[in-house]
Protein backbone atom coordinates (compact mmCIF):
# COMPACT_ATOMS: atom_id res chain seq x y z
CA UNK A 1 0.00 0.00 0.00
CA UNK A 2 1.35 3.17 -0.95
CA UNK A 3 1.64 6.50 1.86
CA UNK A 4 -0.93 7.88 -0.04
CA UNK A 5 -3.53 5.53 0.24
CA UNK A 6 -3.07 4.55 3.72
CA UNK A 7 -3.04 8.24 4.67
CA UNK A 8 -5.98 8.05 3.02
CA UNK A 9 -7.74 4.94 4.50
CA UNK A 10 -6.97 6.45 7.50
CA UNK A 11 -8.65 9.67 7.67
CA UNK A 12 -11.29 7.52 5.92
CA UNK A 13 -11.79 5.33 9.48
CA UNK A 14 -11.76 8.72 10.85
CA UNK A 15 -14.63 9.65 9.17
CA UNK A 16 -16.54 6.73 9.45
CA UNK A 17 -15.96 6.79 13.13
CA UNK A 18 -17.85 10.03 13.48
CA UNK A 19 -20.38 9.27 11.02
CA UNK A 20 -20.91 5.72 12.50
CA UNK A 21 -23.59 6.97 14.76
CA UNK A 22 -25.69 8.77 12.19
CA UNK A 23 -28.49 6.31 10.51
CA UNK A 24 -27.70 4.69 7.26
CA UNK A 25 -31.33 5.77 6.13
CA UNK A 26 -30.79 9.97 6.54
CA UNK A 27 -30.96 11.42 3.23
CA UNK A 28 -29.02 13.81 2.14
CA UNK A 29 -31.35 17.30 0.64
CA UNK A 30 -34.37 17.58 0.14
CA UNK A 31 -35.98 13.40 -1.26
CA UNK A 32 -39.50 14.19 -2.36
CA UNK A 33 -40.14 10.50 -3.31
CA UNK A 34 -38.72 7.40 -3.78
CA UNK A 35 -39.89 7.09 -7.05
CA UNK A 36 -38.01 4.90 -9.52
CA UNK A 37 -37.10 6.00 -12.98
CA UNK A 38 -36.16 4.30 -16.12
CA UNK A 39 -32.80 4.80 -18.04
CA UNK A 40 -34.66 7.62 -19.97
CA UNK A 41 -36.16 9.04 -17.59
CA UNK A 42 -33.36 9.28 -15.53
CA UNK A 43 -31.48 10.68 -18.33
CA UNK A 44 -34.46 13.51 -18.62
CA UNK A 45 -34.06 14.48 -14.50
CA UNK A 46 -30.56 14.73 -14.91
CA UNK A 47 -30.53 16.85 -17.99
CA UNK A 48 -33.30 19.38 -16.74
CA UNK A 49 -30.93 19.13 -12.91
CA UNK A 50 -28.11 20.12 -15.30
CA UNK A 51 -30.39 23.18 -17.03
CA UNK A 52 -30.79 24.01 -13.12
CA UNK A 53 -27.59 24.19 -12.45
CA UNK A 54 -27.21 26.53 -15.36
CA UNK A 55 -30.08 28.95 -14.11
CA UNK A 56 -32.14 27.88 -17.33
CA UNK A 57 -34.87 27.13 -15.71
CA UNK A 58 -37.60 27.85 -18.74
CA UNK A 59 -35.90 25.03 -20.59
CA UNK A 60 -35.81 22.54 -17.04
CA UNK A 61 -39.11 23.09 -16.56
CA UNK A 62 -40.14 22.41 -19.95
CA UNK A 63 -38.36 18.84 -20.07
CA UNK A 64 -39.63 17.97 -16.93
CA UNK A 65 -43.15 19.10 -17.99
CA UNK A 66 -42.80 16.80 -21.20
CA UNK A 67 -41.57 13.90 -19.20
CA UNK A 68 -44.53 14.62 -17.03
CA UNK A 69 -47.07 14.24 -19.75
CA UNK A 70 -45.41 10.89 -20.72
CA UNK A 71 -44.67 9.55 -17.01
CA UNK A 72 -48.07 9.68 -15.01
CA UNK A 73 -46.15 8.87 -11.65
CA UNK A 74 -44.80 12.07 -10.90
CA UNK A 75 -44.98 14.98 -9.08
CA UNK A 76 -45.96 18.35 -11.01
CA UNK A 77 -42.90 19.98 -12.97
CA UNK A 78 -42.46 22.94 -10.59
CA UNK A 79 -42.13 20.50 -8.02
CA UNK A 80 -39.82 18.64 -9.22
CA UNK A 81 -37.59 21.55 -10.32
CA UNK A 82 -38.27 23.04 -6.58
CA UNK A 83 -36.48 19.89 -5.19
CA UNK A 84 -33.79 20.19 -8.05
CA UNK A 85 -33.32 24.07 -7.00
CA UNK A 86 -33.54 22.83 -3.61
CA UNK A 87 -30.71 20.58 -3.68
CA UNK A 88 -28.29 22.63 -5.27
CA UNK A 89 -28.18 24.97 -2.47
CA UNK A 90 -30.49 27.55 -4.12
CA UNK A 91 -33.32 27.77 -1.41
CA UNK A 92 -34.36 31.36 -2.04
CA UNK A 93 -35.06 30.61 -5.77
CA UNK A 94 -36.59 27.59 -4.96
CA UNK A 95 -38.88 29.12 -2.09
CA UNK A 96 -39.84 31.96 -5.09
CA UNK A 97 -40.52 29.13 -7.25
CA UNK A 98 -42.69 26.91 -4.87
CA UNK A 99 -44.60 30.50 -3.48
CA UNK A 100 -45.20 31.87 -7.01
CA UNK A 101 -46.93 28.55 -8.09
CA UNK A 102 -49.09 27.79 -4.95
CA UNK A 103 -50.38 31.35 -6.19
CA UNK A 104 -51.80 30.12 -9.40
CA UNK A 105 -52.48 26.50 -8.83
CA UNK A 106 -55.08 24.74 -7.30
CA UNK A 107 -54.84 23.06 -3.99
CA UNK A 108 -53.88 19.72 -4.00
CA UNK A 109 -50.95 16.94 -2.30
CA UNK A 110 -48.10 18.07 -4.25
CA UNK A 111 -48.03 21.49 -2.98
CA UNK A 112 -49.34 21.01 0.40
CA UNK A 113 -46.57 18.05 0.21
CA UNK A 114 -43.86 20.04 -1.16
CA UNK A 115 -43.75 22.70 1.42
CA UNK A 116 -44.12 19.72 3.94
CA UNK A 117 -41.06 18.43 3.09
CA UNK A 118 -39.37 22.07 3.23
CA UNK A 119 -40.41 22.95 6.44
CA UNK A 120 -38.91 19.12 7.68
CA UNK A 121 -35.82 20.31 6.03
CA UNK A 122 -35.40 23.41 8.20
CA UNK A 123 -36.44 21.68 11.27
CA UNK A 124 -40.02 23.30 11.56
CA UNK A 125 -41.75 20.42 13.02
CA UNK A 126 -45.19 21.83 13.51
CA UNK A 127 -45.21 23.48 10.13
CA UNK A 128 -44.16 20.06 7.93
CA UNK A 129 -47.12 18.30 10.22
CA UNK A 130 -49.79 20.69 9.56
CA UNK A 131 -48.24 21.06 5.35
CA UNK A 132 -48.40 16.87 5.55
CA UNK A 133 -51.84 16.83 6.83
CA UNK A 134 -53.10 18.77 4.28
CA UNK A 135 -51.50 17.12 2.05
CA UNK A 136 -53.25 13.67 2.73
CA UNK A 137 -56.82 15.96 2.73
CA UNK A 138 -56.17 17.08 -0.56
CA UNK A 139 -56.87 15.75 -3.85
CA UNK A 140 -53.61 13.30 -5.49
CA UNK A 141 -53.65 13.65 -9.74
CA UNK A 142 -56.18 11.69 -11.39
CA UNK A 143 -53.99 9.96 -13.24
CA UNK A 144 -51.44 8.49 -11.06
CA UNK A 145 -51.75 5.09 -10.30
CA UNK A 146 -52.56 3.19 -7.18
CA UNK A 147 -49.41 2.16 -6.32
CA UNK A 148 -48.07 5.60 -6.58
CA UNK A 149 -50.74 6.72 -4.71
CA UNK A 150 -50.09 4.54 -2.00
CA UNK A 151 -46.16 5.69 -1.72
CA UNK A 152 -46.88 9.10 -1.49
CA UNK A 153 -49.22 8.80 0.98
CA UNK A 154 -46.49 6.85 2.67
CA UNK A 155 -43.96 9.34 2.31
CA UNK A 156 -46.70 11.84 3.63
CA UNK A 157 -47.08 9.66 6.77
CA UNK A 158 -43.92 9.66 7.08
CA UNK A 159 -43.23 13.26 7.64
CA UNK A 160 -46.15 13.22 9.90
CA UNK A 161 -44.14 10.66 11.89
CA UNK A 162 -40.71 12.11 12.01
CA UNK A 163 -42.90 15.54 13.15
CA UNK A 164 -44.14 14.39 16.00
CA UNK A 165 -41.16 12.44 17.45
CA UNK A 166 -39.23 15.50 16.89
CA UNK A 167 -41.54 17.93 19.01
CA UNK A 168 -42.21 14.65 21.57
CA UNK A 169 -45.65 14.51 20.39
CA UNK A 170 -45.84 10.69 20.97
CA UNK A 171 -49.69 10.43 20.40
CA UNK A 172 -49.63 11.95 17.18
CA UNK A 173 -46.68 9.58 16.31
CA UNK A 174 -48.72 6.74 17.95
CA UNK A 175 -51.82 7.32 15.96
CA UNK A 176 -49.78 7.47 12.30
CA UNK A 177 -48.00 4.27 13.34
CA UNK A 178 -51.46 2.64 14.00
CA UNK A 179 -52.04 2.65 10.47
CA UNK A 180 -48.95 -0.47 10.23
CA UNK A 181 -48.72 -3.42 10.46
CA UNK A 182 -45.14 -3.32 12.56
CA UNK A 183 -42.82 -6.50 11.57
CA UNK A 184 -39.64 -7.48 9.80
CA UNK A 185 -40.88 -6.56 6.55
CA UNK A 186 -42.32 -3.21 6.85
CA UNK A 187 -40.77 -0.15 5.04
CA UNK A 188 -37.44 0.11 6.79
CA UNK A 189 -38.00 4.41 7.39
CA UNK A 190 -41.13 3.17 9.30
CA UNK A 191 -39.58 0.67 11.10
CA UNK A 192 -36.85 2.82 12.61
CA UNK A 193 -38.94 5.99 13.49
CA UNK A 194 -41.14 2.88 15.19
CA UNK A 195 -38.28 1.70 16.89
CA UNK A 196 -37.24 5.63 17.97
CA UNK A 197 -40.97 6.05 19.46
CA UNK A 198 -40.74 2.73 21.30
CA UNK A 199 -37.77 4.10 23.06
CA UNK A 200 -39.04 7.24 23.78
CA UNK A 201 -41.70 5.56 25.76
CA UNK A 202 -39.72 3.23 27.77
CA UNK A 203 -40.74 0.12 25.54
CA UNK A 204 -37.20 -0.99 25.66
CA UNK A 205 -37.69 -4.45 24.33
CA UNK A 206 -39.87 -3.07 21.39
CA UNK A 207 -37.29 -0.83 20.31
CA UNK A 208 -34.63 -3.50 20.51
CA UNK A 209 -36.77 -5.97 18.77
CA UNK A 210 -37.45 -3.33 15.70
CA UNK A 211 -33.77 -2.44 16.01
CA UNK A 212 -33.15 -6.23 15.17
CA UNK A 213 -35.39 -6.34 12.31
CA UNK A 214 -33.88 -3.46 10.57
CA UNK A 215 -30.74 -5.06 10.87
CA UNK A 216 -32.30 -8.22 9.52
CA UNK A 217 -33.70 -6.22 6.33
CA UNK A 218 -30.21 -4.74 6.39
CA UNK A 219 -26.77 -6.55 7.66
CA UNK A 220 -24.76 -2.98 6.79
CA UNK A 221 -26.73 -1.58 9.92
CA UNK A 222 -25.71 -1.31 14.00
CA UNK A 223 -26.72 -4.27 15.83
CA UNK A 224 -29.39 -3.06 17.46
CA UNK A 225 -27.37 -2.74 21.09
CA UNK A 226 -25.57 -0.17 19.49
CA UNK A 227 -28.74 2.03 18.27
CA UNK A 228 -29.85 1.68 21.36
CA UNK A 229 -26.60 2.76 23.11
CA UNK A 230 -26.70 5.99 20.83
CA UNK A 231 -30.10 7.10 22.18
CA UNK A 232 -29.39 6.33 25.77
CA UNK A 233 -25.96 8.35 25.53
CA UNK A 234 -27.94 11.60 24.25
CA UNK A 235 -30.71 11.15 26.90
CA UNK A 236 -27.77 11.06 29.55
CA UNK A 237 -28.65 7.15 30.47
CA UNK A 238 -25.11 6.68 30.78
CA UNK A 239 -25.46 3.13 32.81
CA UNK A 240 -27.58 2.08 30.08
CA UNK A 241 -25.85 2.88 27.25
CA UNK A 242 -22.66 1.45 29.02
CA UNK A 243 -24.24 -2.28 28.67
CA UNK A 244 -25.11 -1.71 25.26
CA UNK A 245 -22.28 -0.12 23.97
CA UNK A 246 -20.39 -3.31 25.56
CA UNK A 247 -22.84 -5.34 23.94
CA UNK A 248 -22.49 -4.24 20.63
CA UNK A 249 -18.73 -4.42 20.80
CA UNK A 250 -19.19 -8.18 21.79
CA UNK A 251 -20.86 -9.20 18.90
CA UNK A 252 -18.77 -7.04 15.83
CA UNK A 253 -16.11 -7.70 14.45
CA UNK A 254 -12.78 -5.99 11.92
CA UNK A 255 -13.39 -2.56 11.03
CA UNK A 256 -16.99 -2.50 12.64
CA UNK A 257 -15.66 -3.26 15.62
CA UNK A 258 -13.58 -0.64 15.50
CA UNK A 259 -15.71 1.97 14.60
CA UNK A 260 -17.95 1.12 17.61
CA UNK A 261 -15.18 1.06 20.08
CA UNK A 262 -13.91 4.81 18.91
CA UNK A 263 -18.01 5.41 19.01
CA UNK A 264 -18.26 4.15 22.93
CA UNK A 265 -14.90 6.06 23.59
CA UNK A 266 -16.65 9.51 22.44
CA UNK A 267 -19.23 8.70 24.72
CA UNK A 268 -16.71 8.26 27.71
CA UNK A 269 -15.34 11.30 26.96
CA UNK A 270 -18.39 13.15 26.81
CA UNK A 271 -18.85 12.04 30.35
CA UNK A 272 -15.54 12.65 31.48
CA UNK A 273 -14.32 9.18 31.74
CA UNK A 274 -11.11 9.62 30.24
CA UNK A 275 -9.29 6.77 32.27
CA UNK A 276 -11.78 4.62 30.84
CA UNK A 277 -11.98 5.30 27.20
CA UNK A 278 -8.02 5.32 27.00
CA UNK A 279 -8.08 1.79 28.13
CA UNK A 280 -10.53 0.93 26.04
CA UNK A 281 -8.98 2.24 22.80
CA UNK A 282 -5.62 1.07 23.95
CA UNK A 283 -6.79 -2.84 24.30
CA UNK A 284 -8.45 -2.33 20.92
CA UNK A 285 -5.34 -1.40 19.44
CA UNK A 286 -3.46 -4.47 20.61
CA UNK A 287 -5.89 -6.72 19.29
CA UNK A 288 -6.04 -5.14 15.20
CA UNK A 289 -3.01 -5.83 13.04
CA UNK A 290 -4.81 -3.18 10.67
CA UNK A 291 -2.32 0.29 10.35
CA UNK A 292 -4.94 2.56 9.69
CA UNK A 293 -7.09 1.36 12.13
CA UNK A 294 -4.04 1.14 14.74
CA UNK A 295 -3.93 5.02 13.79
CA UNK A 296 -7.18 5.71 14.36
CA UNK A 297 -7.33 4.13 17.87
CA UNK A 298 -4.43 5.85 18.24
CA UNK A 299 -5.48 9.40 18.14
CA UNK A 300 -8.95 8.79 20.49
CA UNK A 301 -5.87 7.68 22.81
CA UNK A 302 -4.06 10.79 22.11
CA UNK A 303 -7.66 13.09 22.74
CA UNK A 304 -8.10 10.73 26.21
CA UNK A 305 -4.55 11.17 27.38
CA UNK A 306 -5.12 15.08 26.73
CA UNK A 307 -8.32 15.12 28.87
CA UNK A 308 -6.40 13.56 31.30
CA UNK A 309 -3.67 15.87 31.74
CA UNK A 310 -1.62 14.38 29.97
CA UNK A 311 -0.46 16.82 27.26
CA UNK A 312 2.95 15.97 26.52
CA UNK A 313 2.14 12.37 25.94
CA UNK A 314 -0.79 13.52 23.88
CA UNK A 315 1.50 15.52 22.12
CA UNK A 316 4.19 13.06 21.41
CA UNK A 317 1.25 10.96 20.03
CA UNK A 318 -0.19 13.19 17.79
CA UNK A 319 3.07 14.63 16.39
CA UNK A 320 3.71 11.24 15.42
CA UNK A 321 0.28 10.43 13.98
CA UNK A 322 0.25 13.84 11.92
CA UNK A 323 4.09 12.86 10.45
CA UNK A 324 2.11 10.05 8.99
CA UNK A 325 -0.77 12.11 7.80
CA UNK A 326 0.59 16.05 7.28
CA UNK A 327 -3.38 16.85 5.65
CA UNK A 328 -5.33 15.88 8.73
CA UNK A 329 -7.59 19.15 10.18
CA UNK A 330 -8.13 16.62 13.03
CA UNK A 331 -5.31 15.57 13.90
CA UNK A 332 -3.24 19.49 13.51
CA UNK A 333 -6.57 20.53 15.60
CA UNK A 334 -5.77 18.55 18.44
CA UNK A 335 -2.18 19.41 18.34
CA UNK A 336 -2.91 23.25 18.44
CA UNK A 337 -5.24 22.38 21.45
CA UNK A 338 -2.69 20.05 23.06
CA UNK A 339 -0.30 22.91 23.45
CA UNK A 340 -2.42 25.66 24.42
CA UNK A 341 -2.96 23.34 27.56
CA UNK A 342 1.01 23.71 28.20
CA UNK A 343 0.42 27.63 28.52
CA UNK A 344 4.14 28.41 27.42
CA UNK A 345 5.07 30.93 24.97
CA UNK A 346 6.97 28.88 22.70
CA UNK A 347 4.41 26.04 22.62
CA UNK A 348 1.91 28.81 22.17
CA UNK A 349 3.08 30.26 18.92
CA UNK A 350 3.46 26.68 17.96
CA UNK A 351 -0.13 25.89 18.12
CA UNK A 352 -0.94 29.60 16.64
CA UNK A 353 0.83 28.44 13.54
CA UNK A 354 -0.62 24.95 13.23
CA UNK A 355 -3.87 26.20 14.26
CA UNK A 356 -3.71 28.95 11.21
CA UNK A 357 -2.33 26.55 8.43
CA UNK A 358 -5.94 24.94 9.30
CA UNK A 359 -8.02 27.67 8.96
CA UNK A 360 -5.37 27.90 5.20
CA UNK A 361 -6.88 24.50 4.33
CA UNK A 362 -9.84 24.28 5.87
CA UNK A 363 -11.46 27.58 6.33
CA UNK A 364 -15.24 25.97 6.16
CA UNK A 365 -14.58 24.19 9.40
CA UNK A 366 -15.69 26.13 11.95
CA UNK A 367 -13.59 24.01 14.96
CA UNK A 368 -10.55 25.45 13.41
CA UNK A 369 -11.78 28.92 13.87
CA UNK A 370 -12.44 28.06 17.65
CA UNK A 371 -8.68 27.09 18.23
CA UNK A 372 -7.37 29.64 16.38
CA UNK A 373 -9.44 32.00 18.55
CA UNK A 374 -8.47 30.70 21.91
CA UNK A 375 -4.60 30.57 20.66
CA UNK A 376 -5.07 34.01 20.03
CA UNK A 377 -6.15 34.78 23.24
CA UNK A 378 -3.46 33.19 24.80
CA UNK A 379 -1.14 35.06 22.32
CA UNK A 380 -2.72 38.49 23.62
CA UNK A 381 -4.03 39.07 20.18
CA UNK A 382 -7.81 39.80 21.21
CA UNK A 383 -9.16 41.63 17.98
CA UNK A 384 -7.99 38.68 16.03
CA UNK A 385 -9.89 36.18 18.79
CA UNK A 386 -12.71 38.07 18.74
CA UNK A 387 -13.14 37.70 14.69
CA UNK A 388 -12.09 33.91 15.18
CA UNK A 389 -14.36 33.20 17.90
CA UNK A 390 -17.21 34.92 16.00
CA UNK A 391 -16.86 32.75 12.79
CA UNK A 392 -16.28 29.88 15.59
CA UNK A 393 -20.08 30.64 16.39
CA UNK A 394 -21.47 31.08 12.69
CA UNK A 395 -24.25 28.08 13.15
CA UNK A 396 -25.43 29.19 16.77
CA UNK A 397 -24.23 26.12 18.43
CA UNK A 398 -21.19 25.93 19.78
CA UNK A 399 -19.47 23.34 22.45
CA UNK A 400 -18.41 23.79 25.98
CA UNK A 401 -14.77 23.96 25.01
CA UNK A 402 -15.62 27.04 22.87
CA UNK A 403 -17.58 28.70 25.46
CA UNK A 404 -14.54 28.50 27.54
CA UNK A 405 -12.62 30.16 24.59
CA UNK A 406 -15.17 32.80 24.55
CA UNK A 407 -15.04 33.14 28.64
CA UNK A 408 -11.31 33.69 28.48
CA UNK A 409 -11.83 36.26 25.85
CA UNK A 410 -14.33 38.76 27.82
CA UNK A 411 -11.79 37.80 31.21
CA UNK A 412 -8.70 38.81 29.00
CA UNK A 413 -11.40 42.21 27.79
CA UNK A 414 -12.14 42.92 31.49
CA UNK A 415 -15.72 41.83 30.54
CA UNK A 416 -16.69 39.85 33.98
CA UNK A 417 -20.32 39.52 33.27
CA UNK A 418 -20.19 38.14 29.80
CA UNK A 419 -17.18 36.20 30.72
CA UNK A 420 -19.06 34.69 33.82
CA UNK A 421 -22.25 34.06 31.37
CA UNK A 422 -20.20 31.97 28.76
CA UNK A 423 -18.20 30.30 32.02
CA UNK A 424 -21.44 29.05 33.45
CA UNK A 425 -22.16 27.91 29.67
CA UNK A 426 -19.33 25.66 29.82
CA UNK A 427 -19.97 24.27 32.98
CA UNK A 428 -23.66 23.22 31.99
CA UNK A 429 -23.50 22.12 28.51
CA UNK A 430 -23.19 19.15 27.44
CA UNK A 431 -20.88 17.30 25.40
CA UNK A 432 -16.75 16.32 25.96
CA UNK A 433 -15.28 19.64 27.97
CA UNK A 434 -11.00 19.44 27.92
CA UNK A 435 -10.41 22.22 30.28
CA UNK A 436 -12.57 21.30 32.85
CA UNK A 437 -9.18 20.86 34.18
CA UNK A 438 -8.46 24.44 34.64
CA UNK A 439 -11.57 26.12 36.18
CA UNK A 440 -10.24 24.78 39.61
Amino acid sequence: MTPAMSKARFAHLLALALLFQLSASLNAGLVLSKSSYTDYQAAVIGKASKLVEEQKLVEARKLLGDLRSERKDLLEPEIVLFEMLVNQGQLPKAKKLLDGYSAVASPGFGIFYAYAKLAELEARWFDAFMHANLALNNPMPEDWSDDYRKQMILEAQIVILRSGIAREAWSQAQEVLDNFELNKDTESRVLELSARLAFEQDKIDEARERFSWLRQQDEGRPPAELELARLQSANKQSEQADKNYQAAIRSLSGKQQTLAVIEYSNHLLTVGRATDASRLLKRAAENTSDSDQTRALEFGQAKALRMSGKFENAITKLESLLHQDQESFAIRNQLALCLAHLNARQSTDYGLRLAKMNIEKNPQQLEGWSTLGFLQVLSGQLDEAKDSLTRATANGVISRDTAYFIHRLHVASGDKTSADKFLQAAKDGDGPFYFESQLN
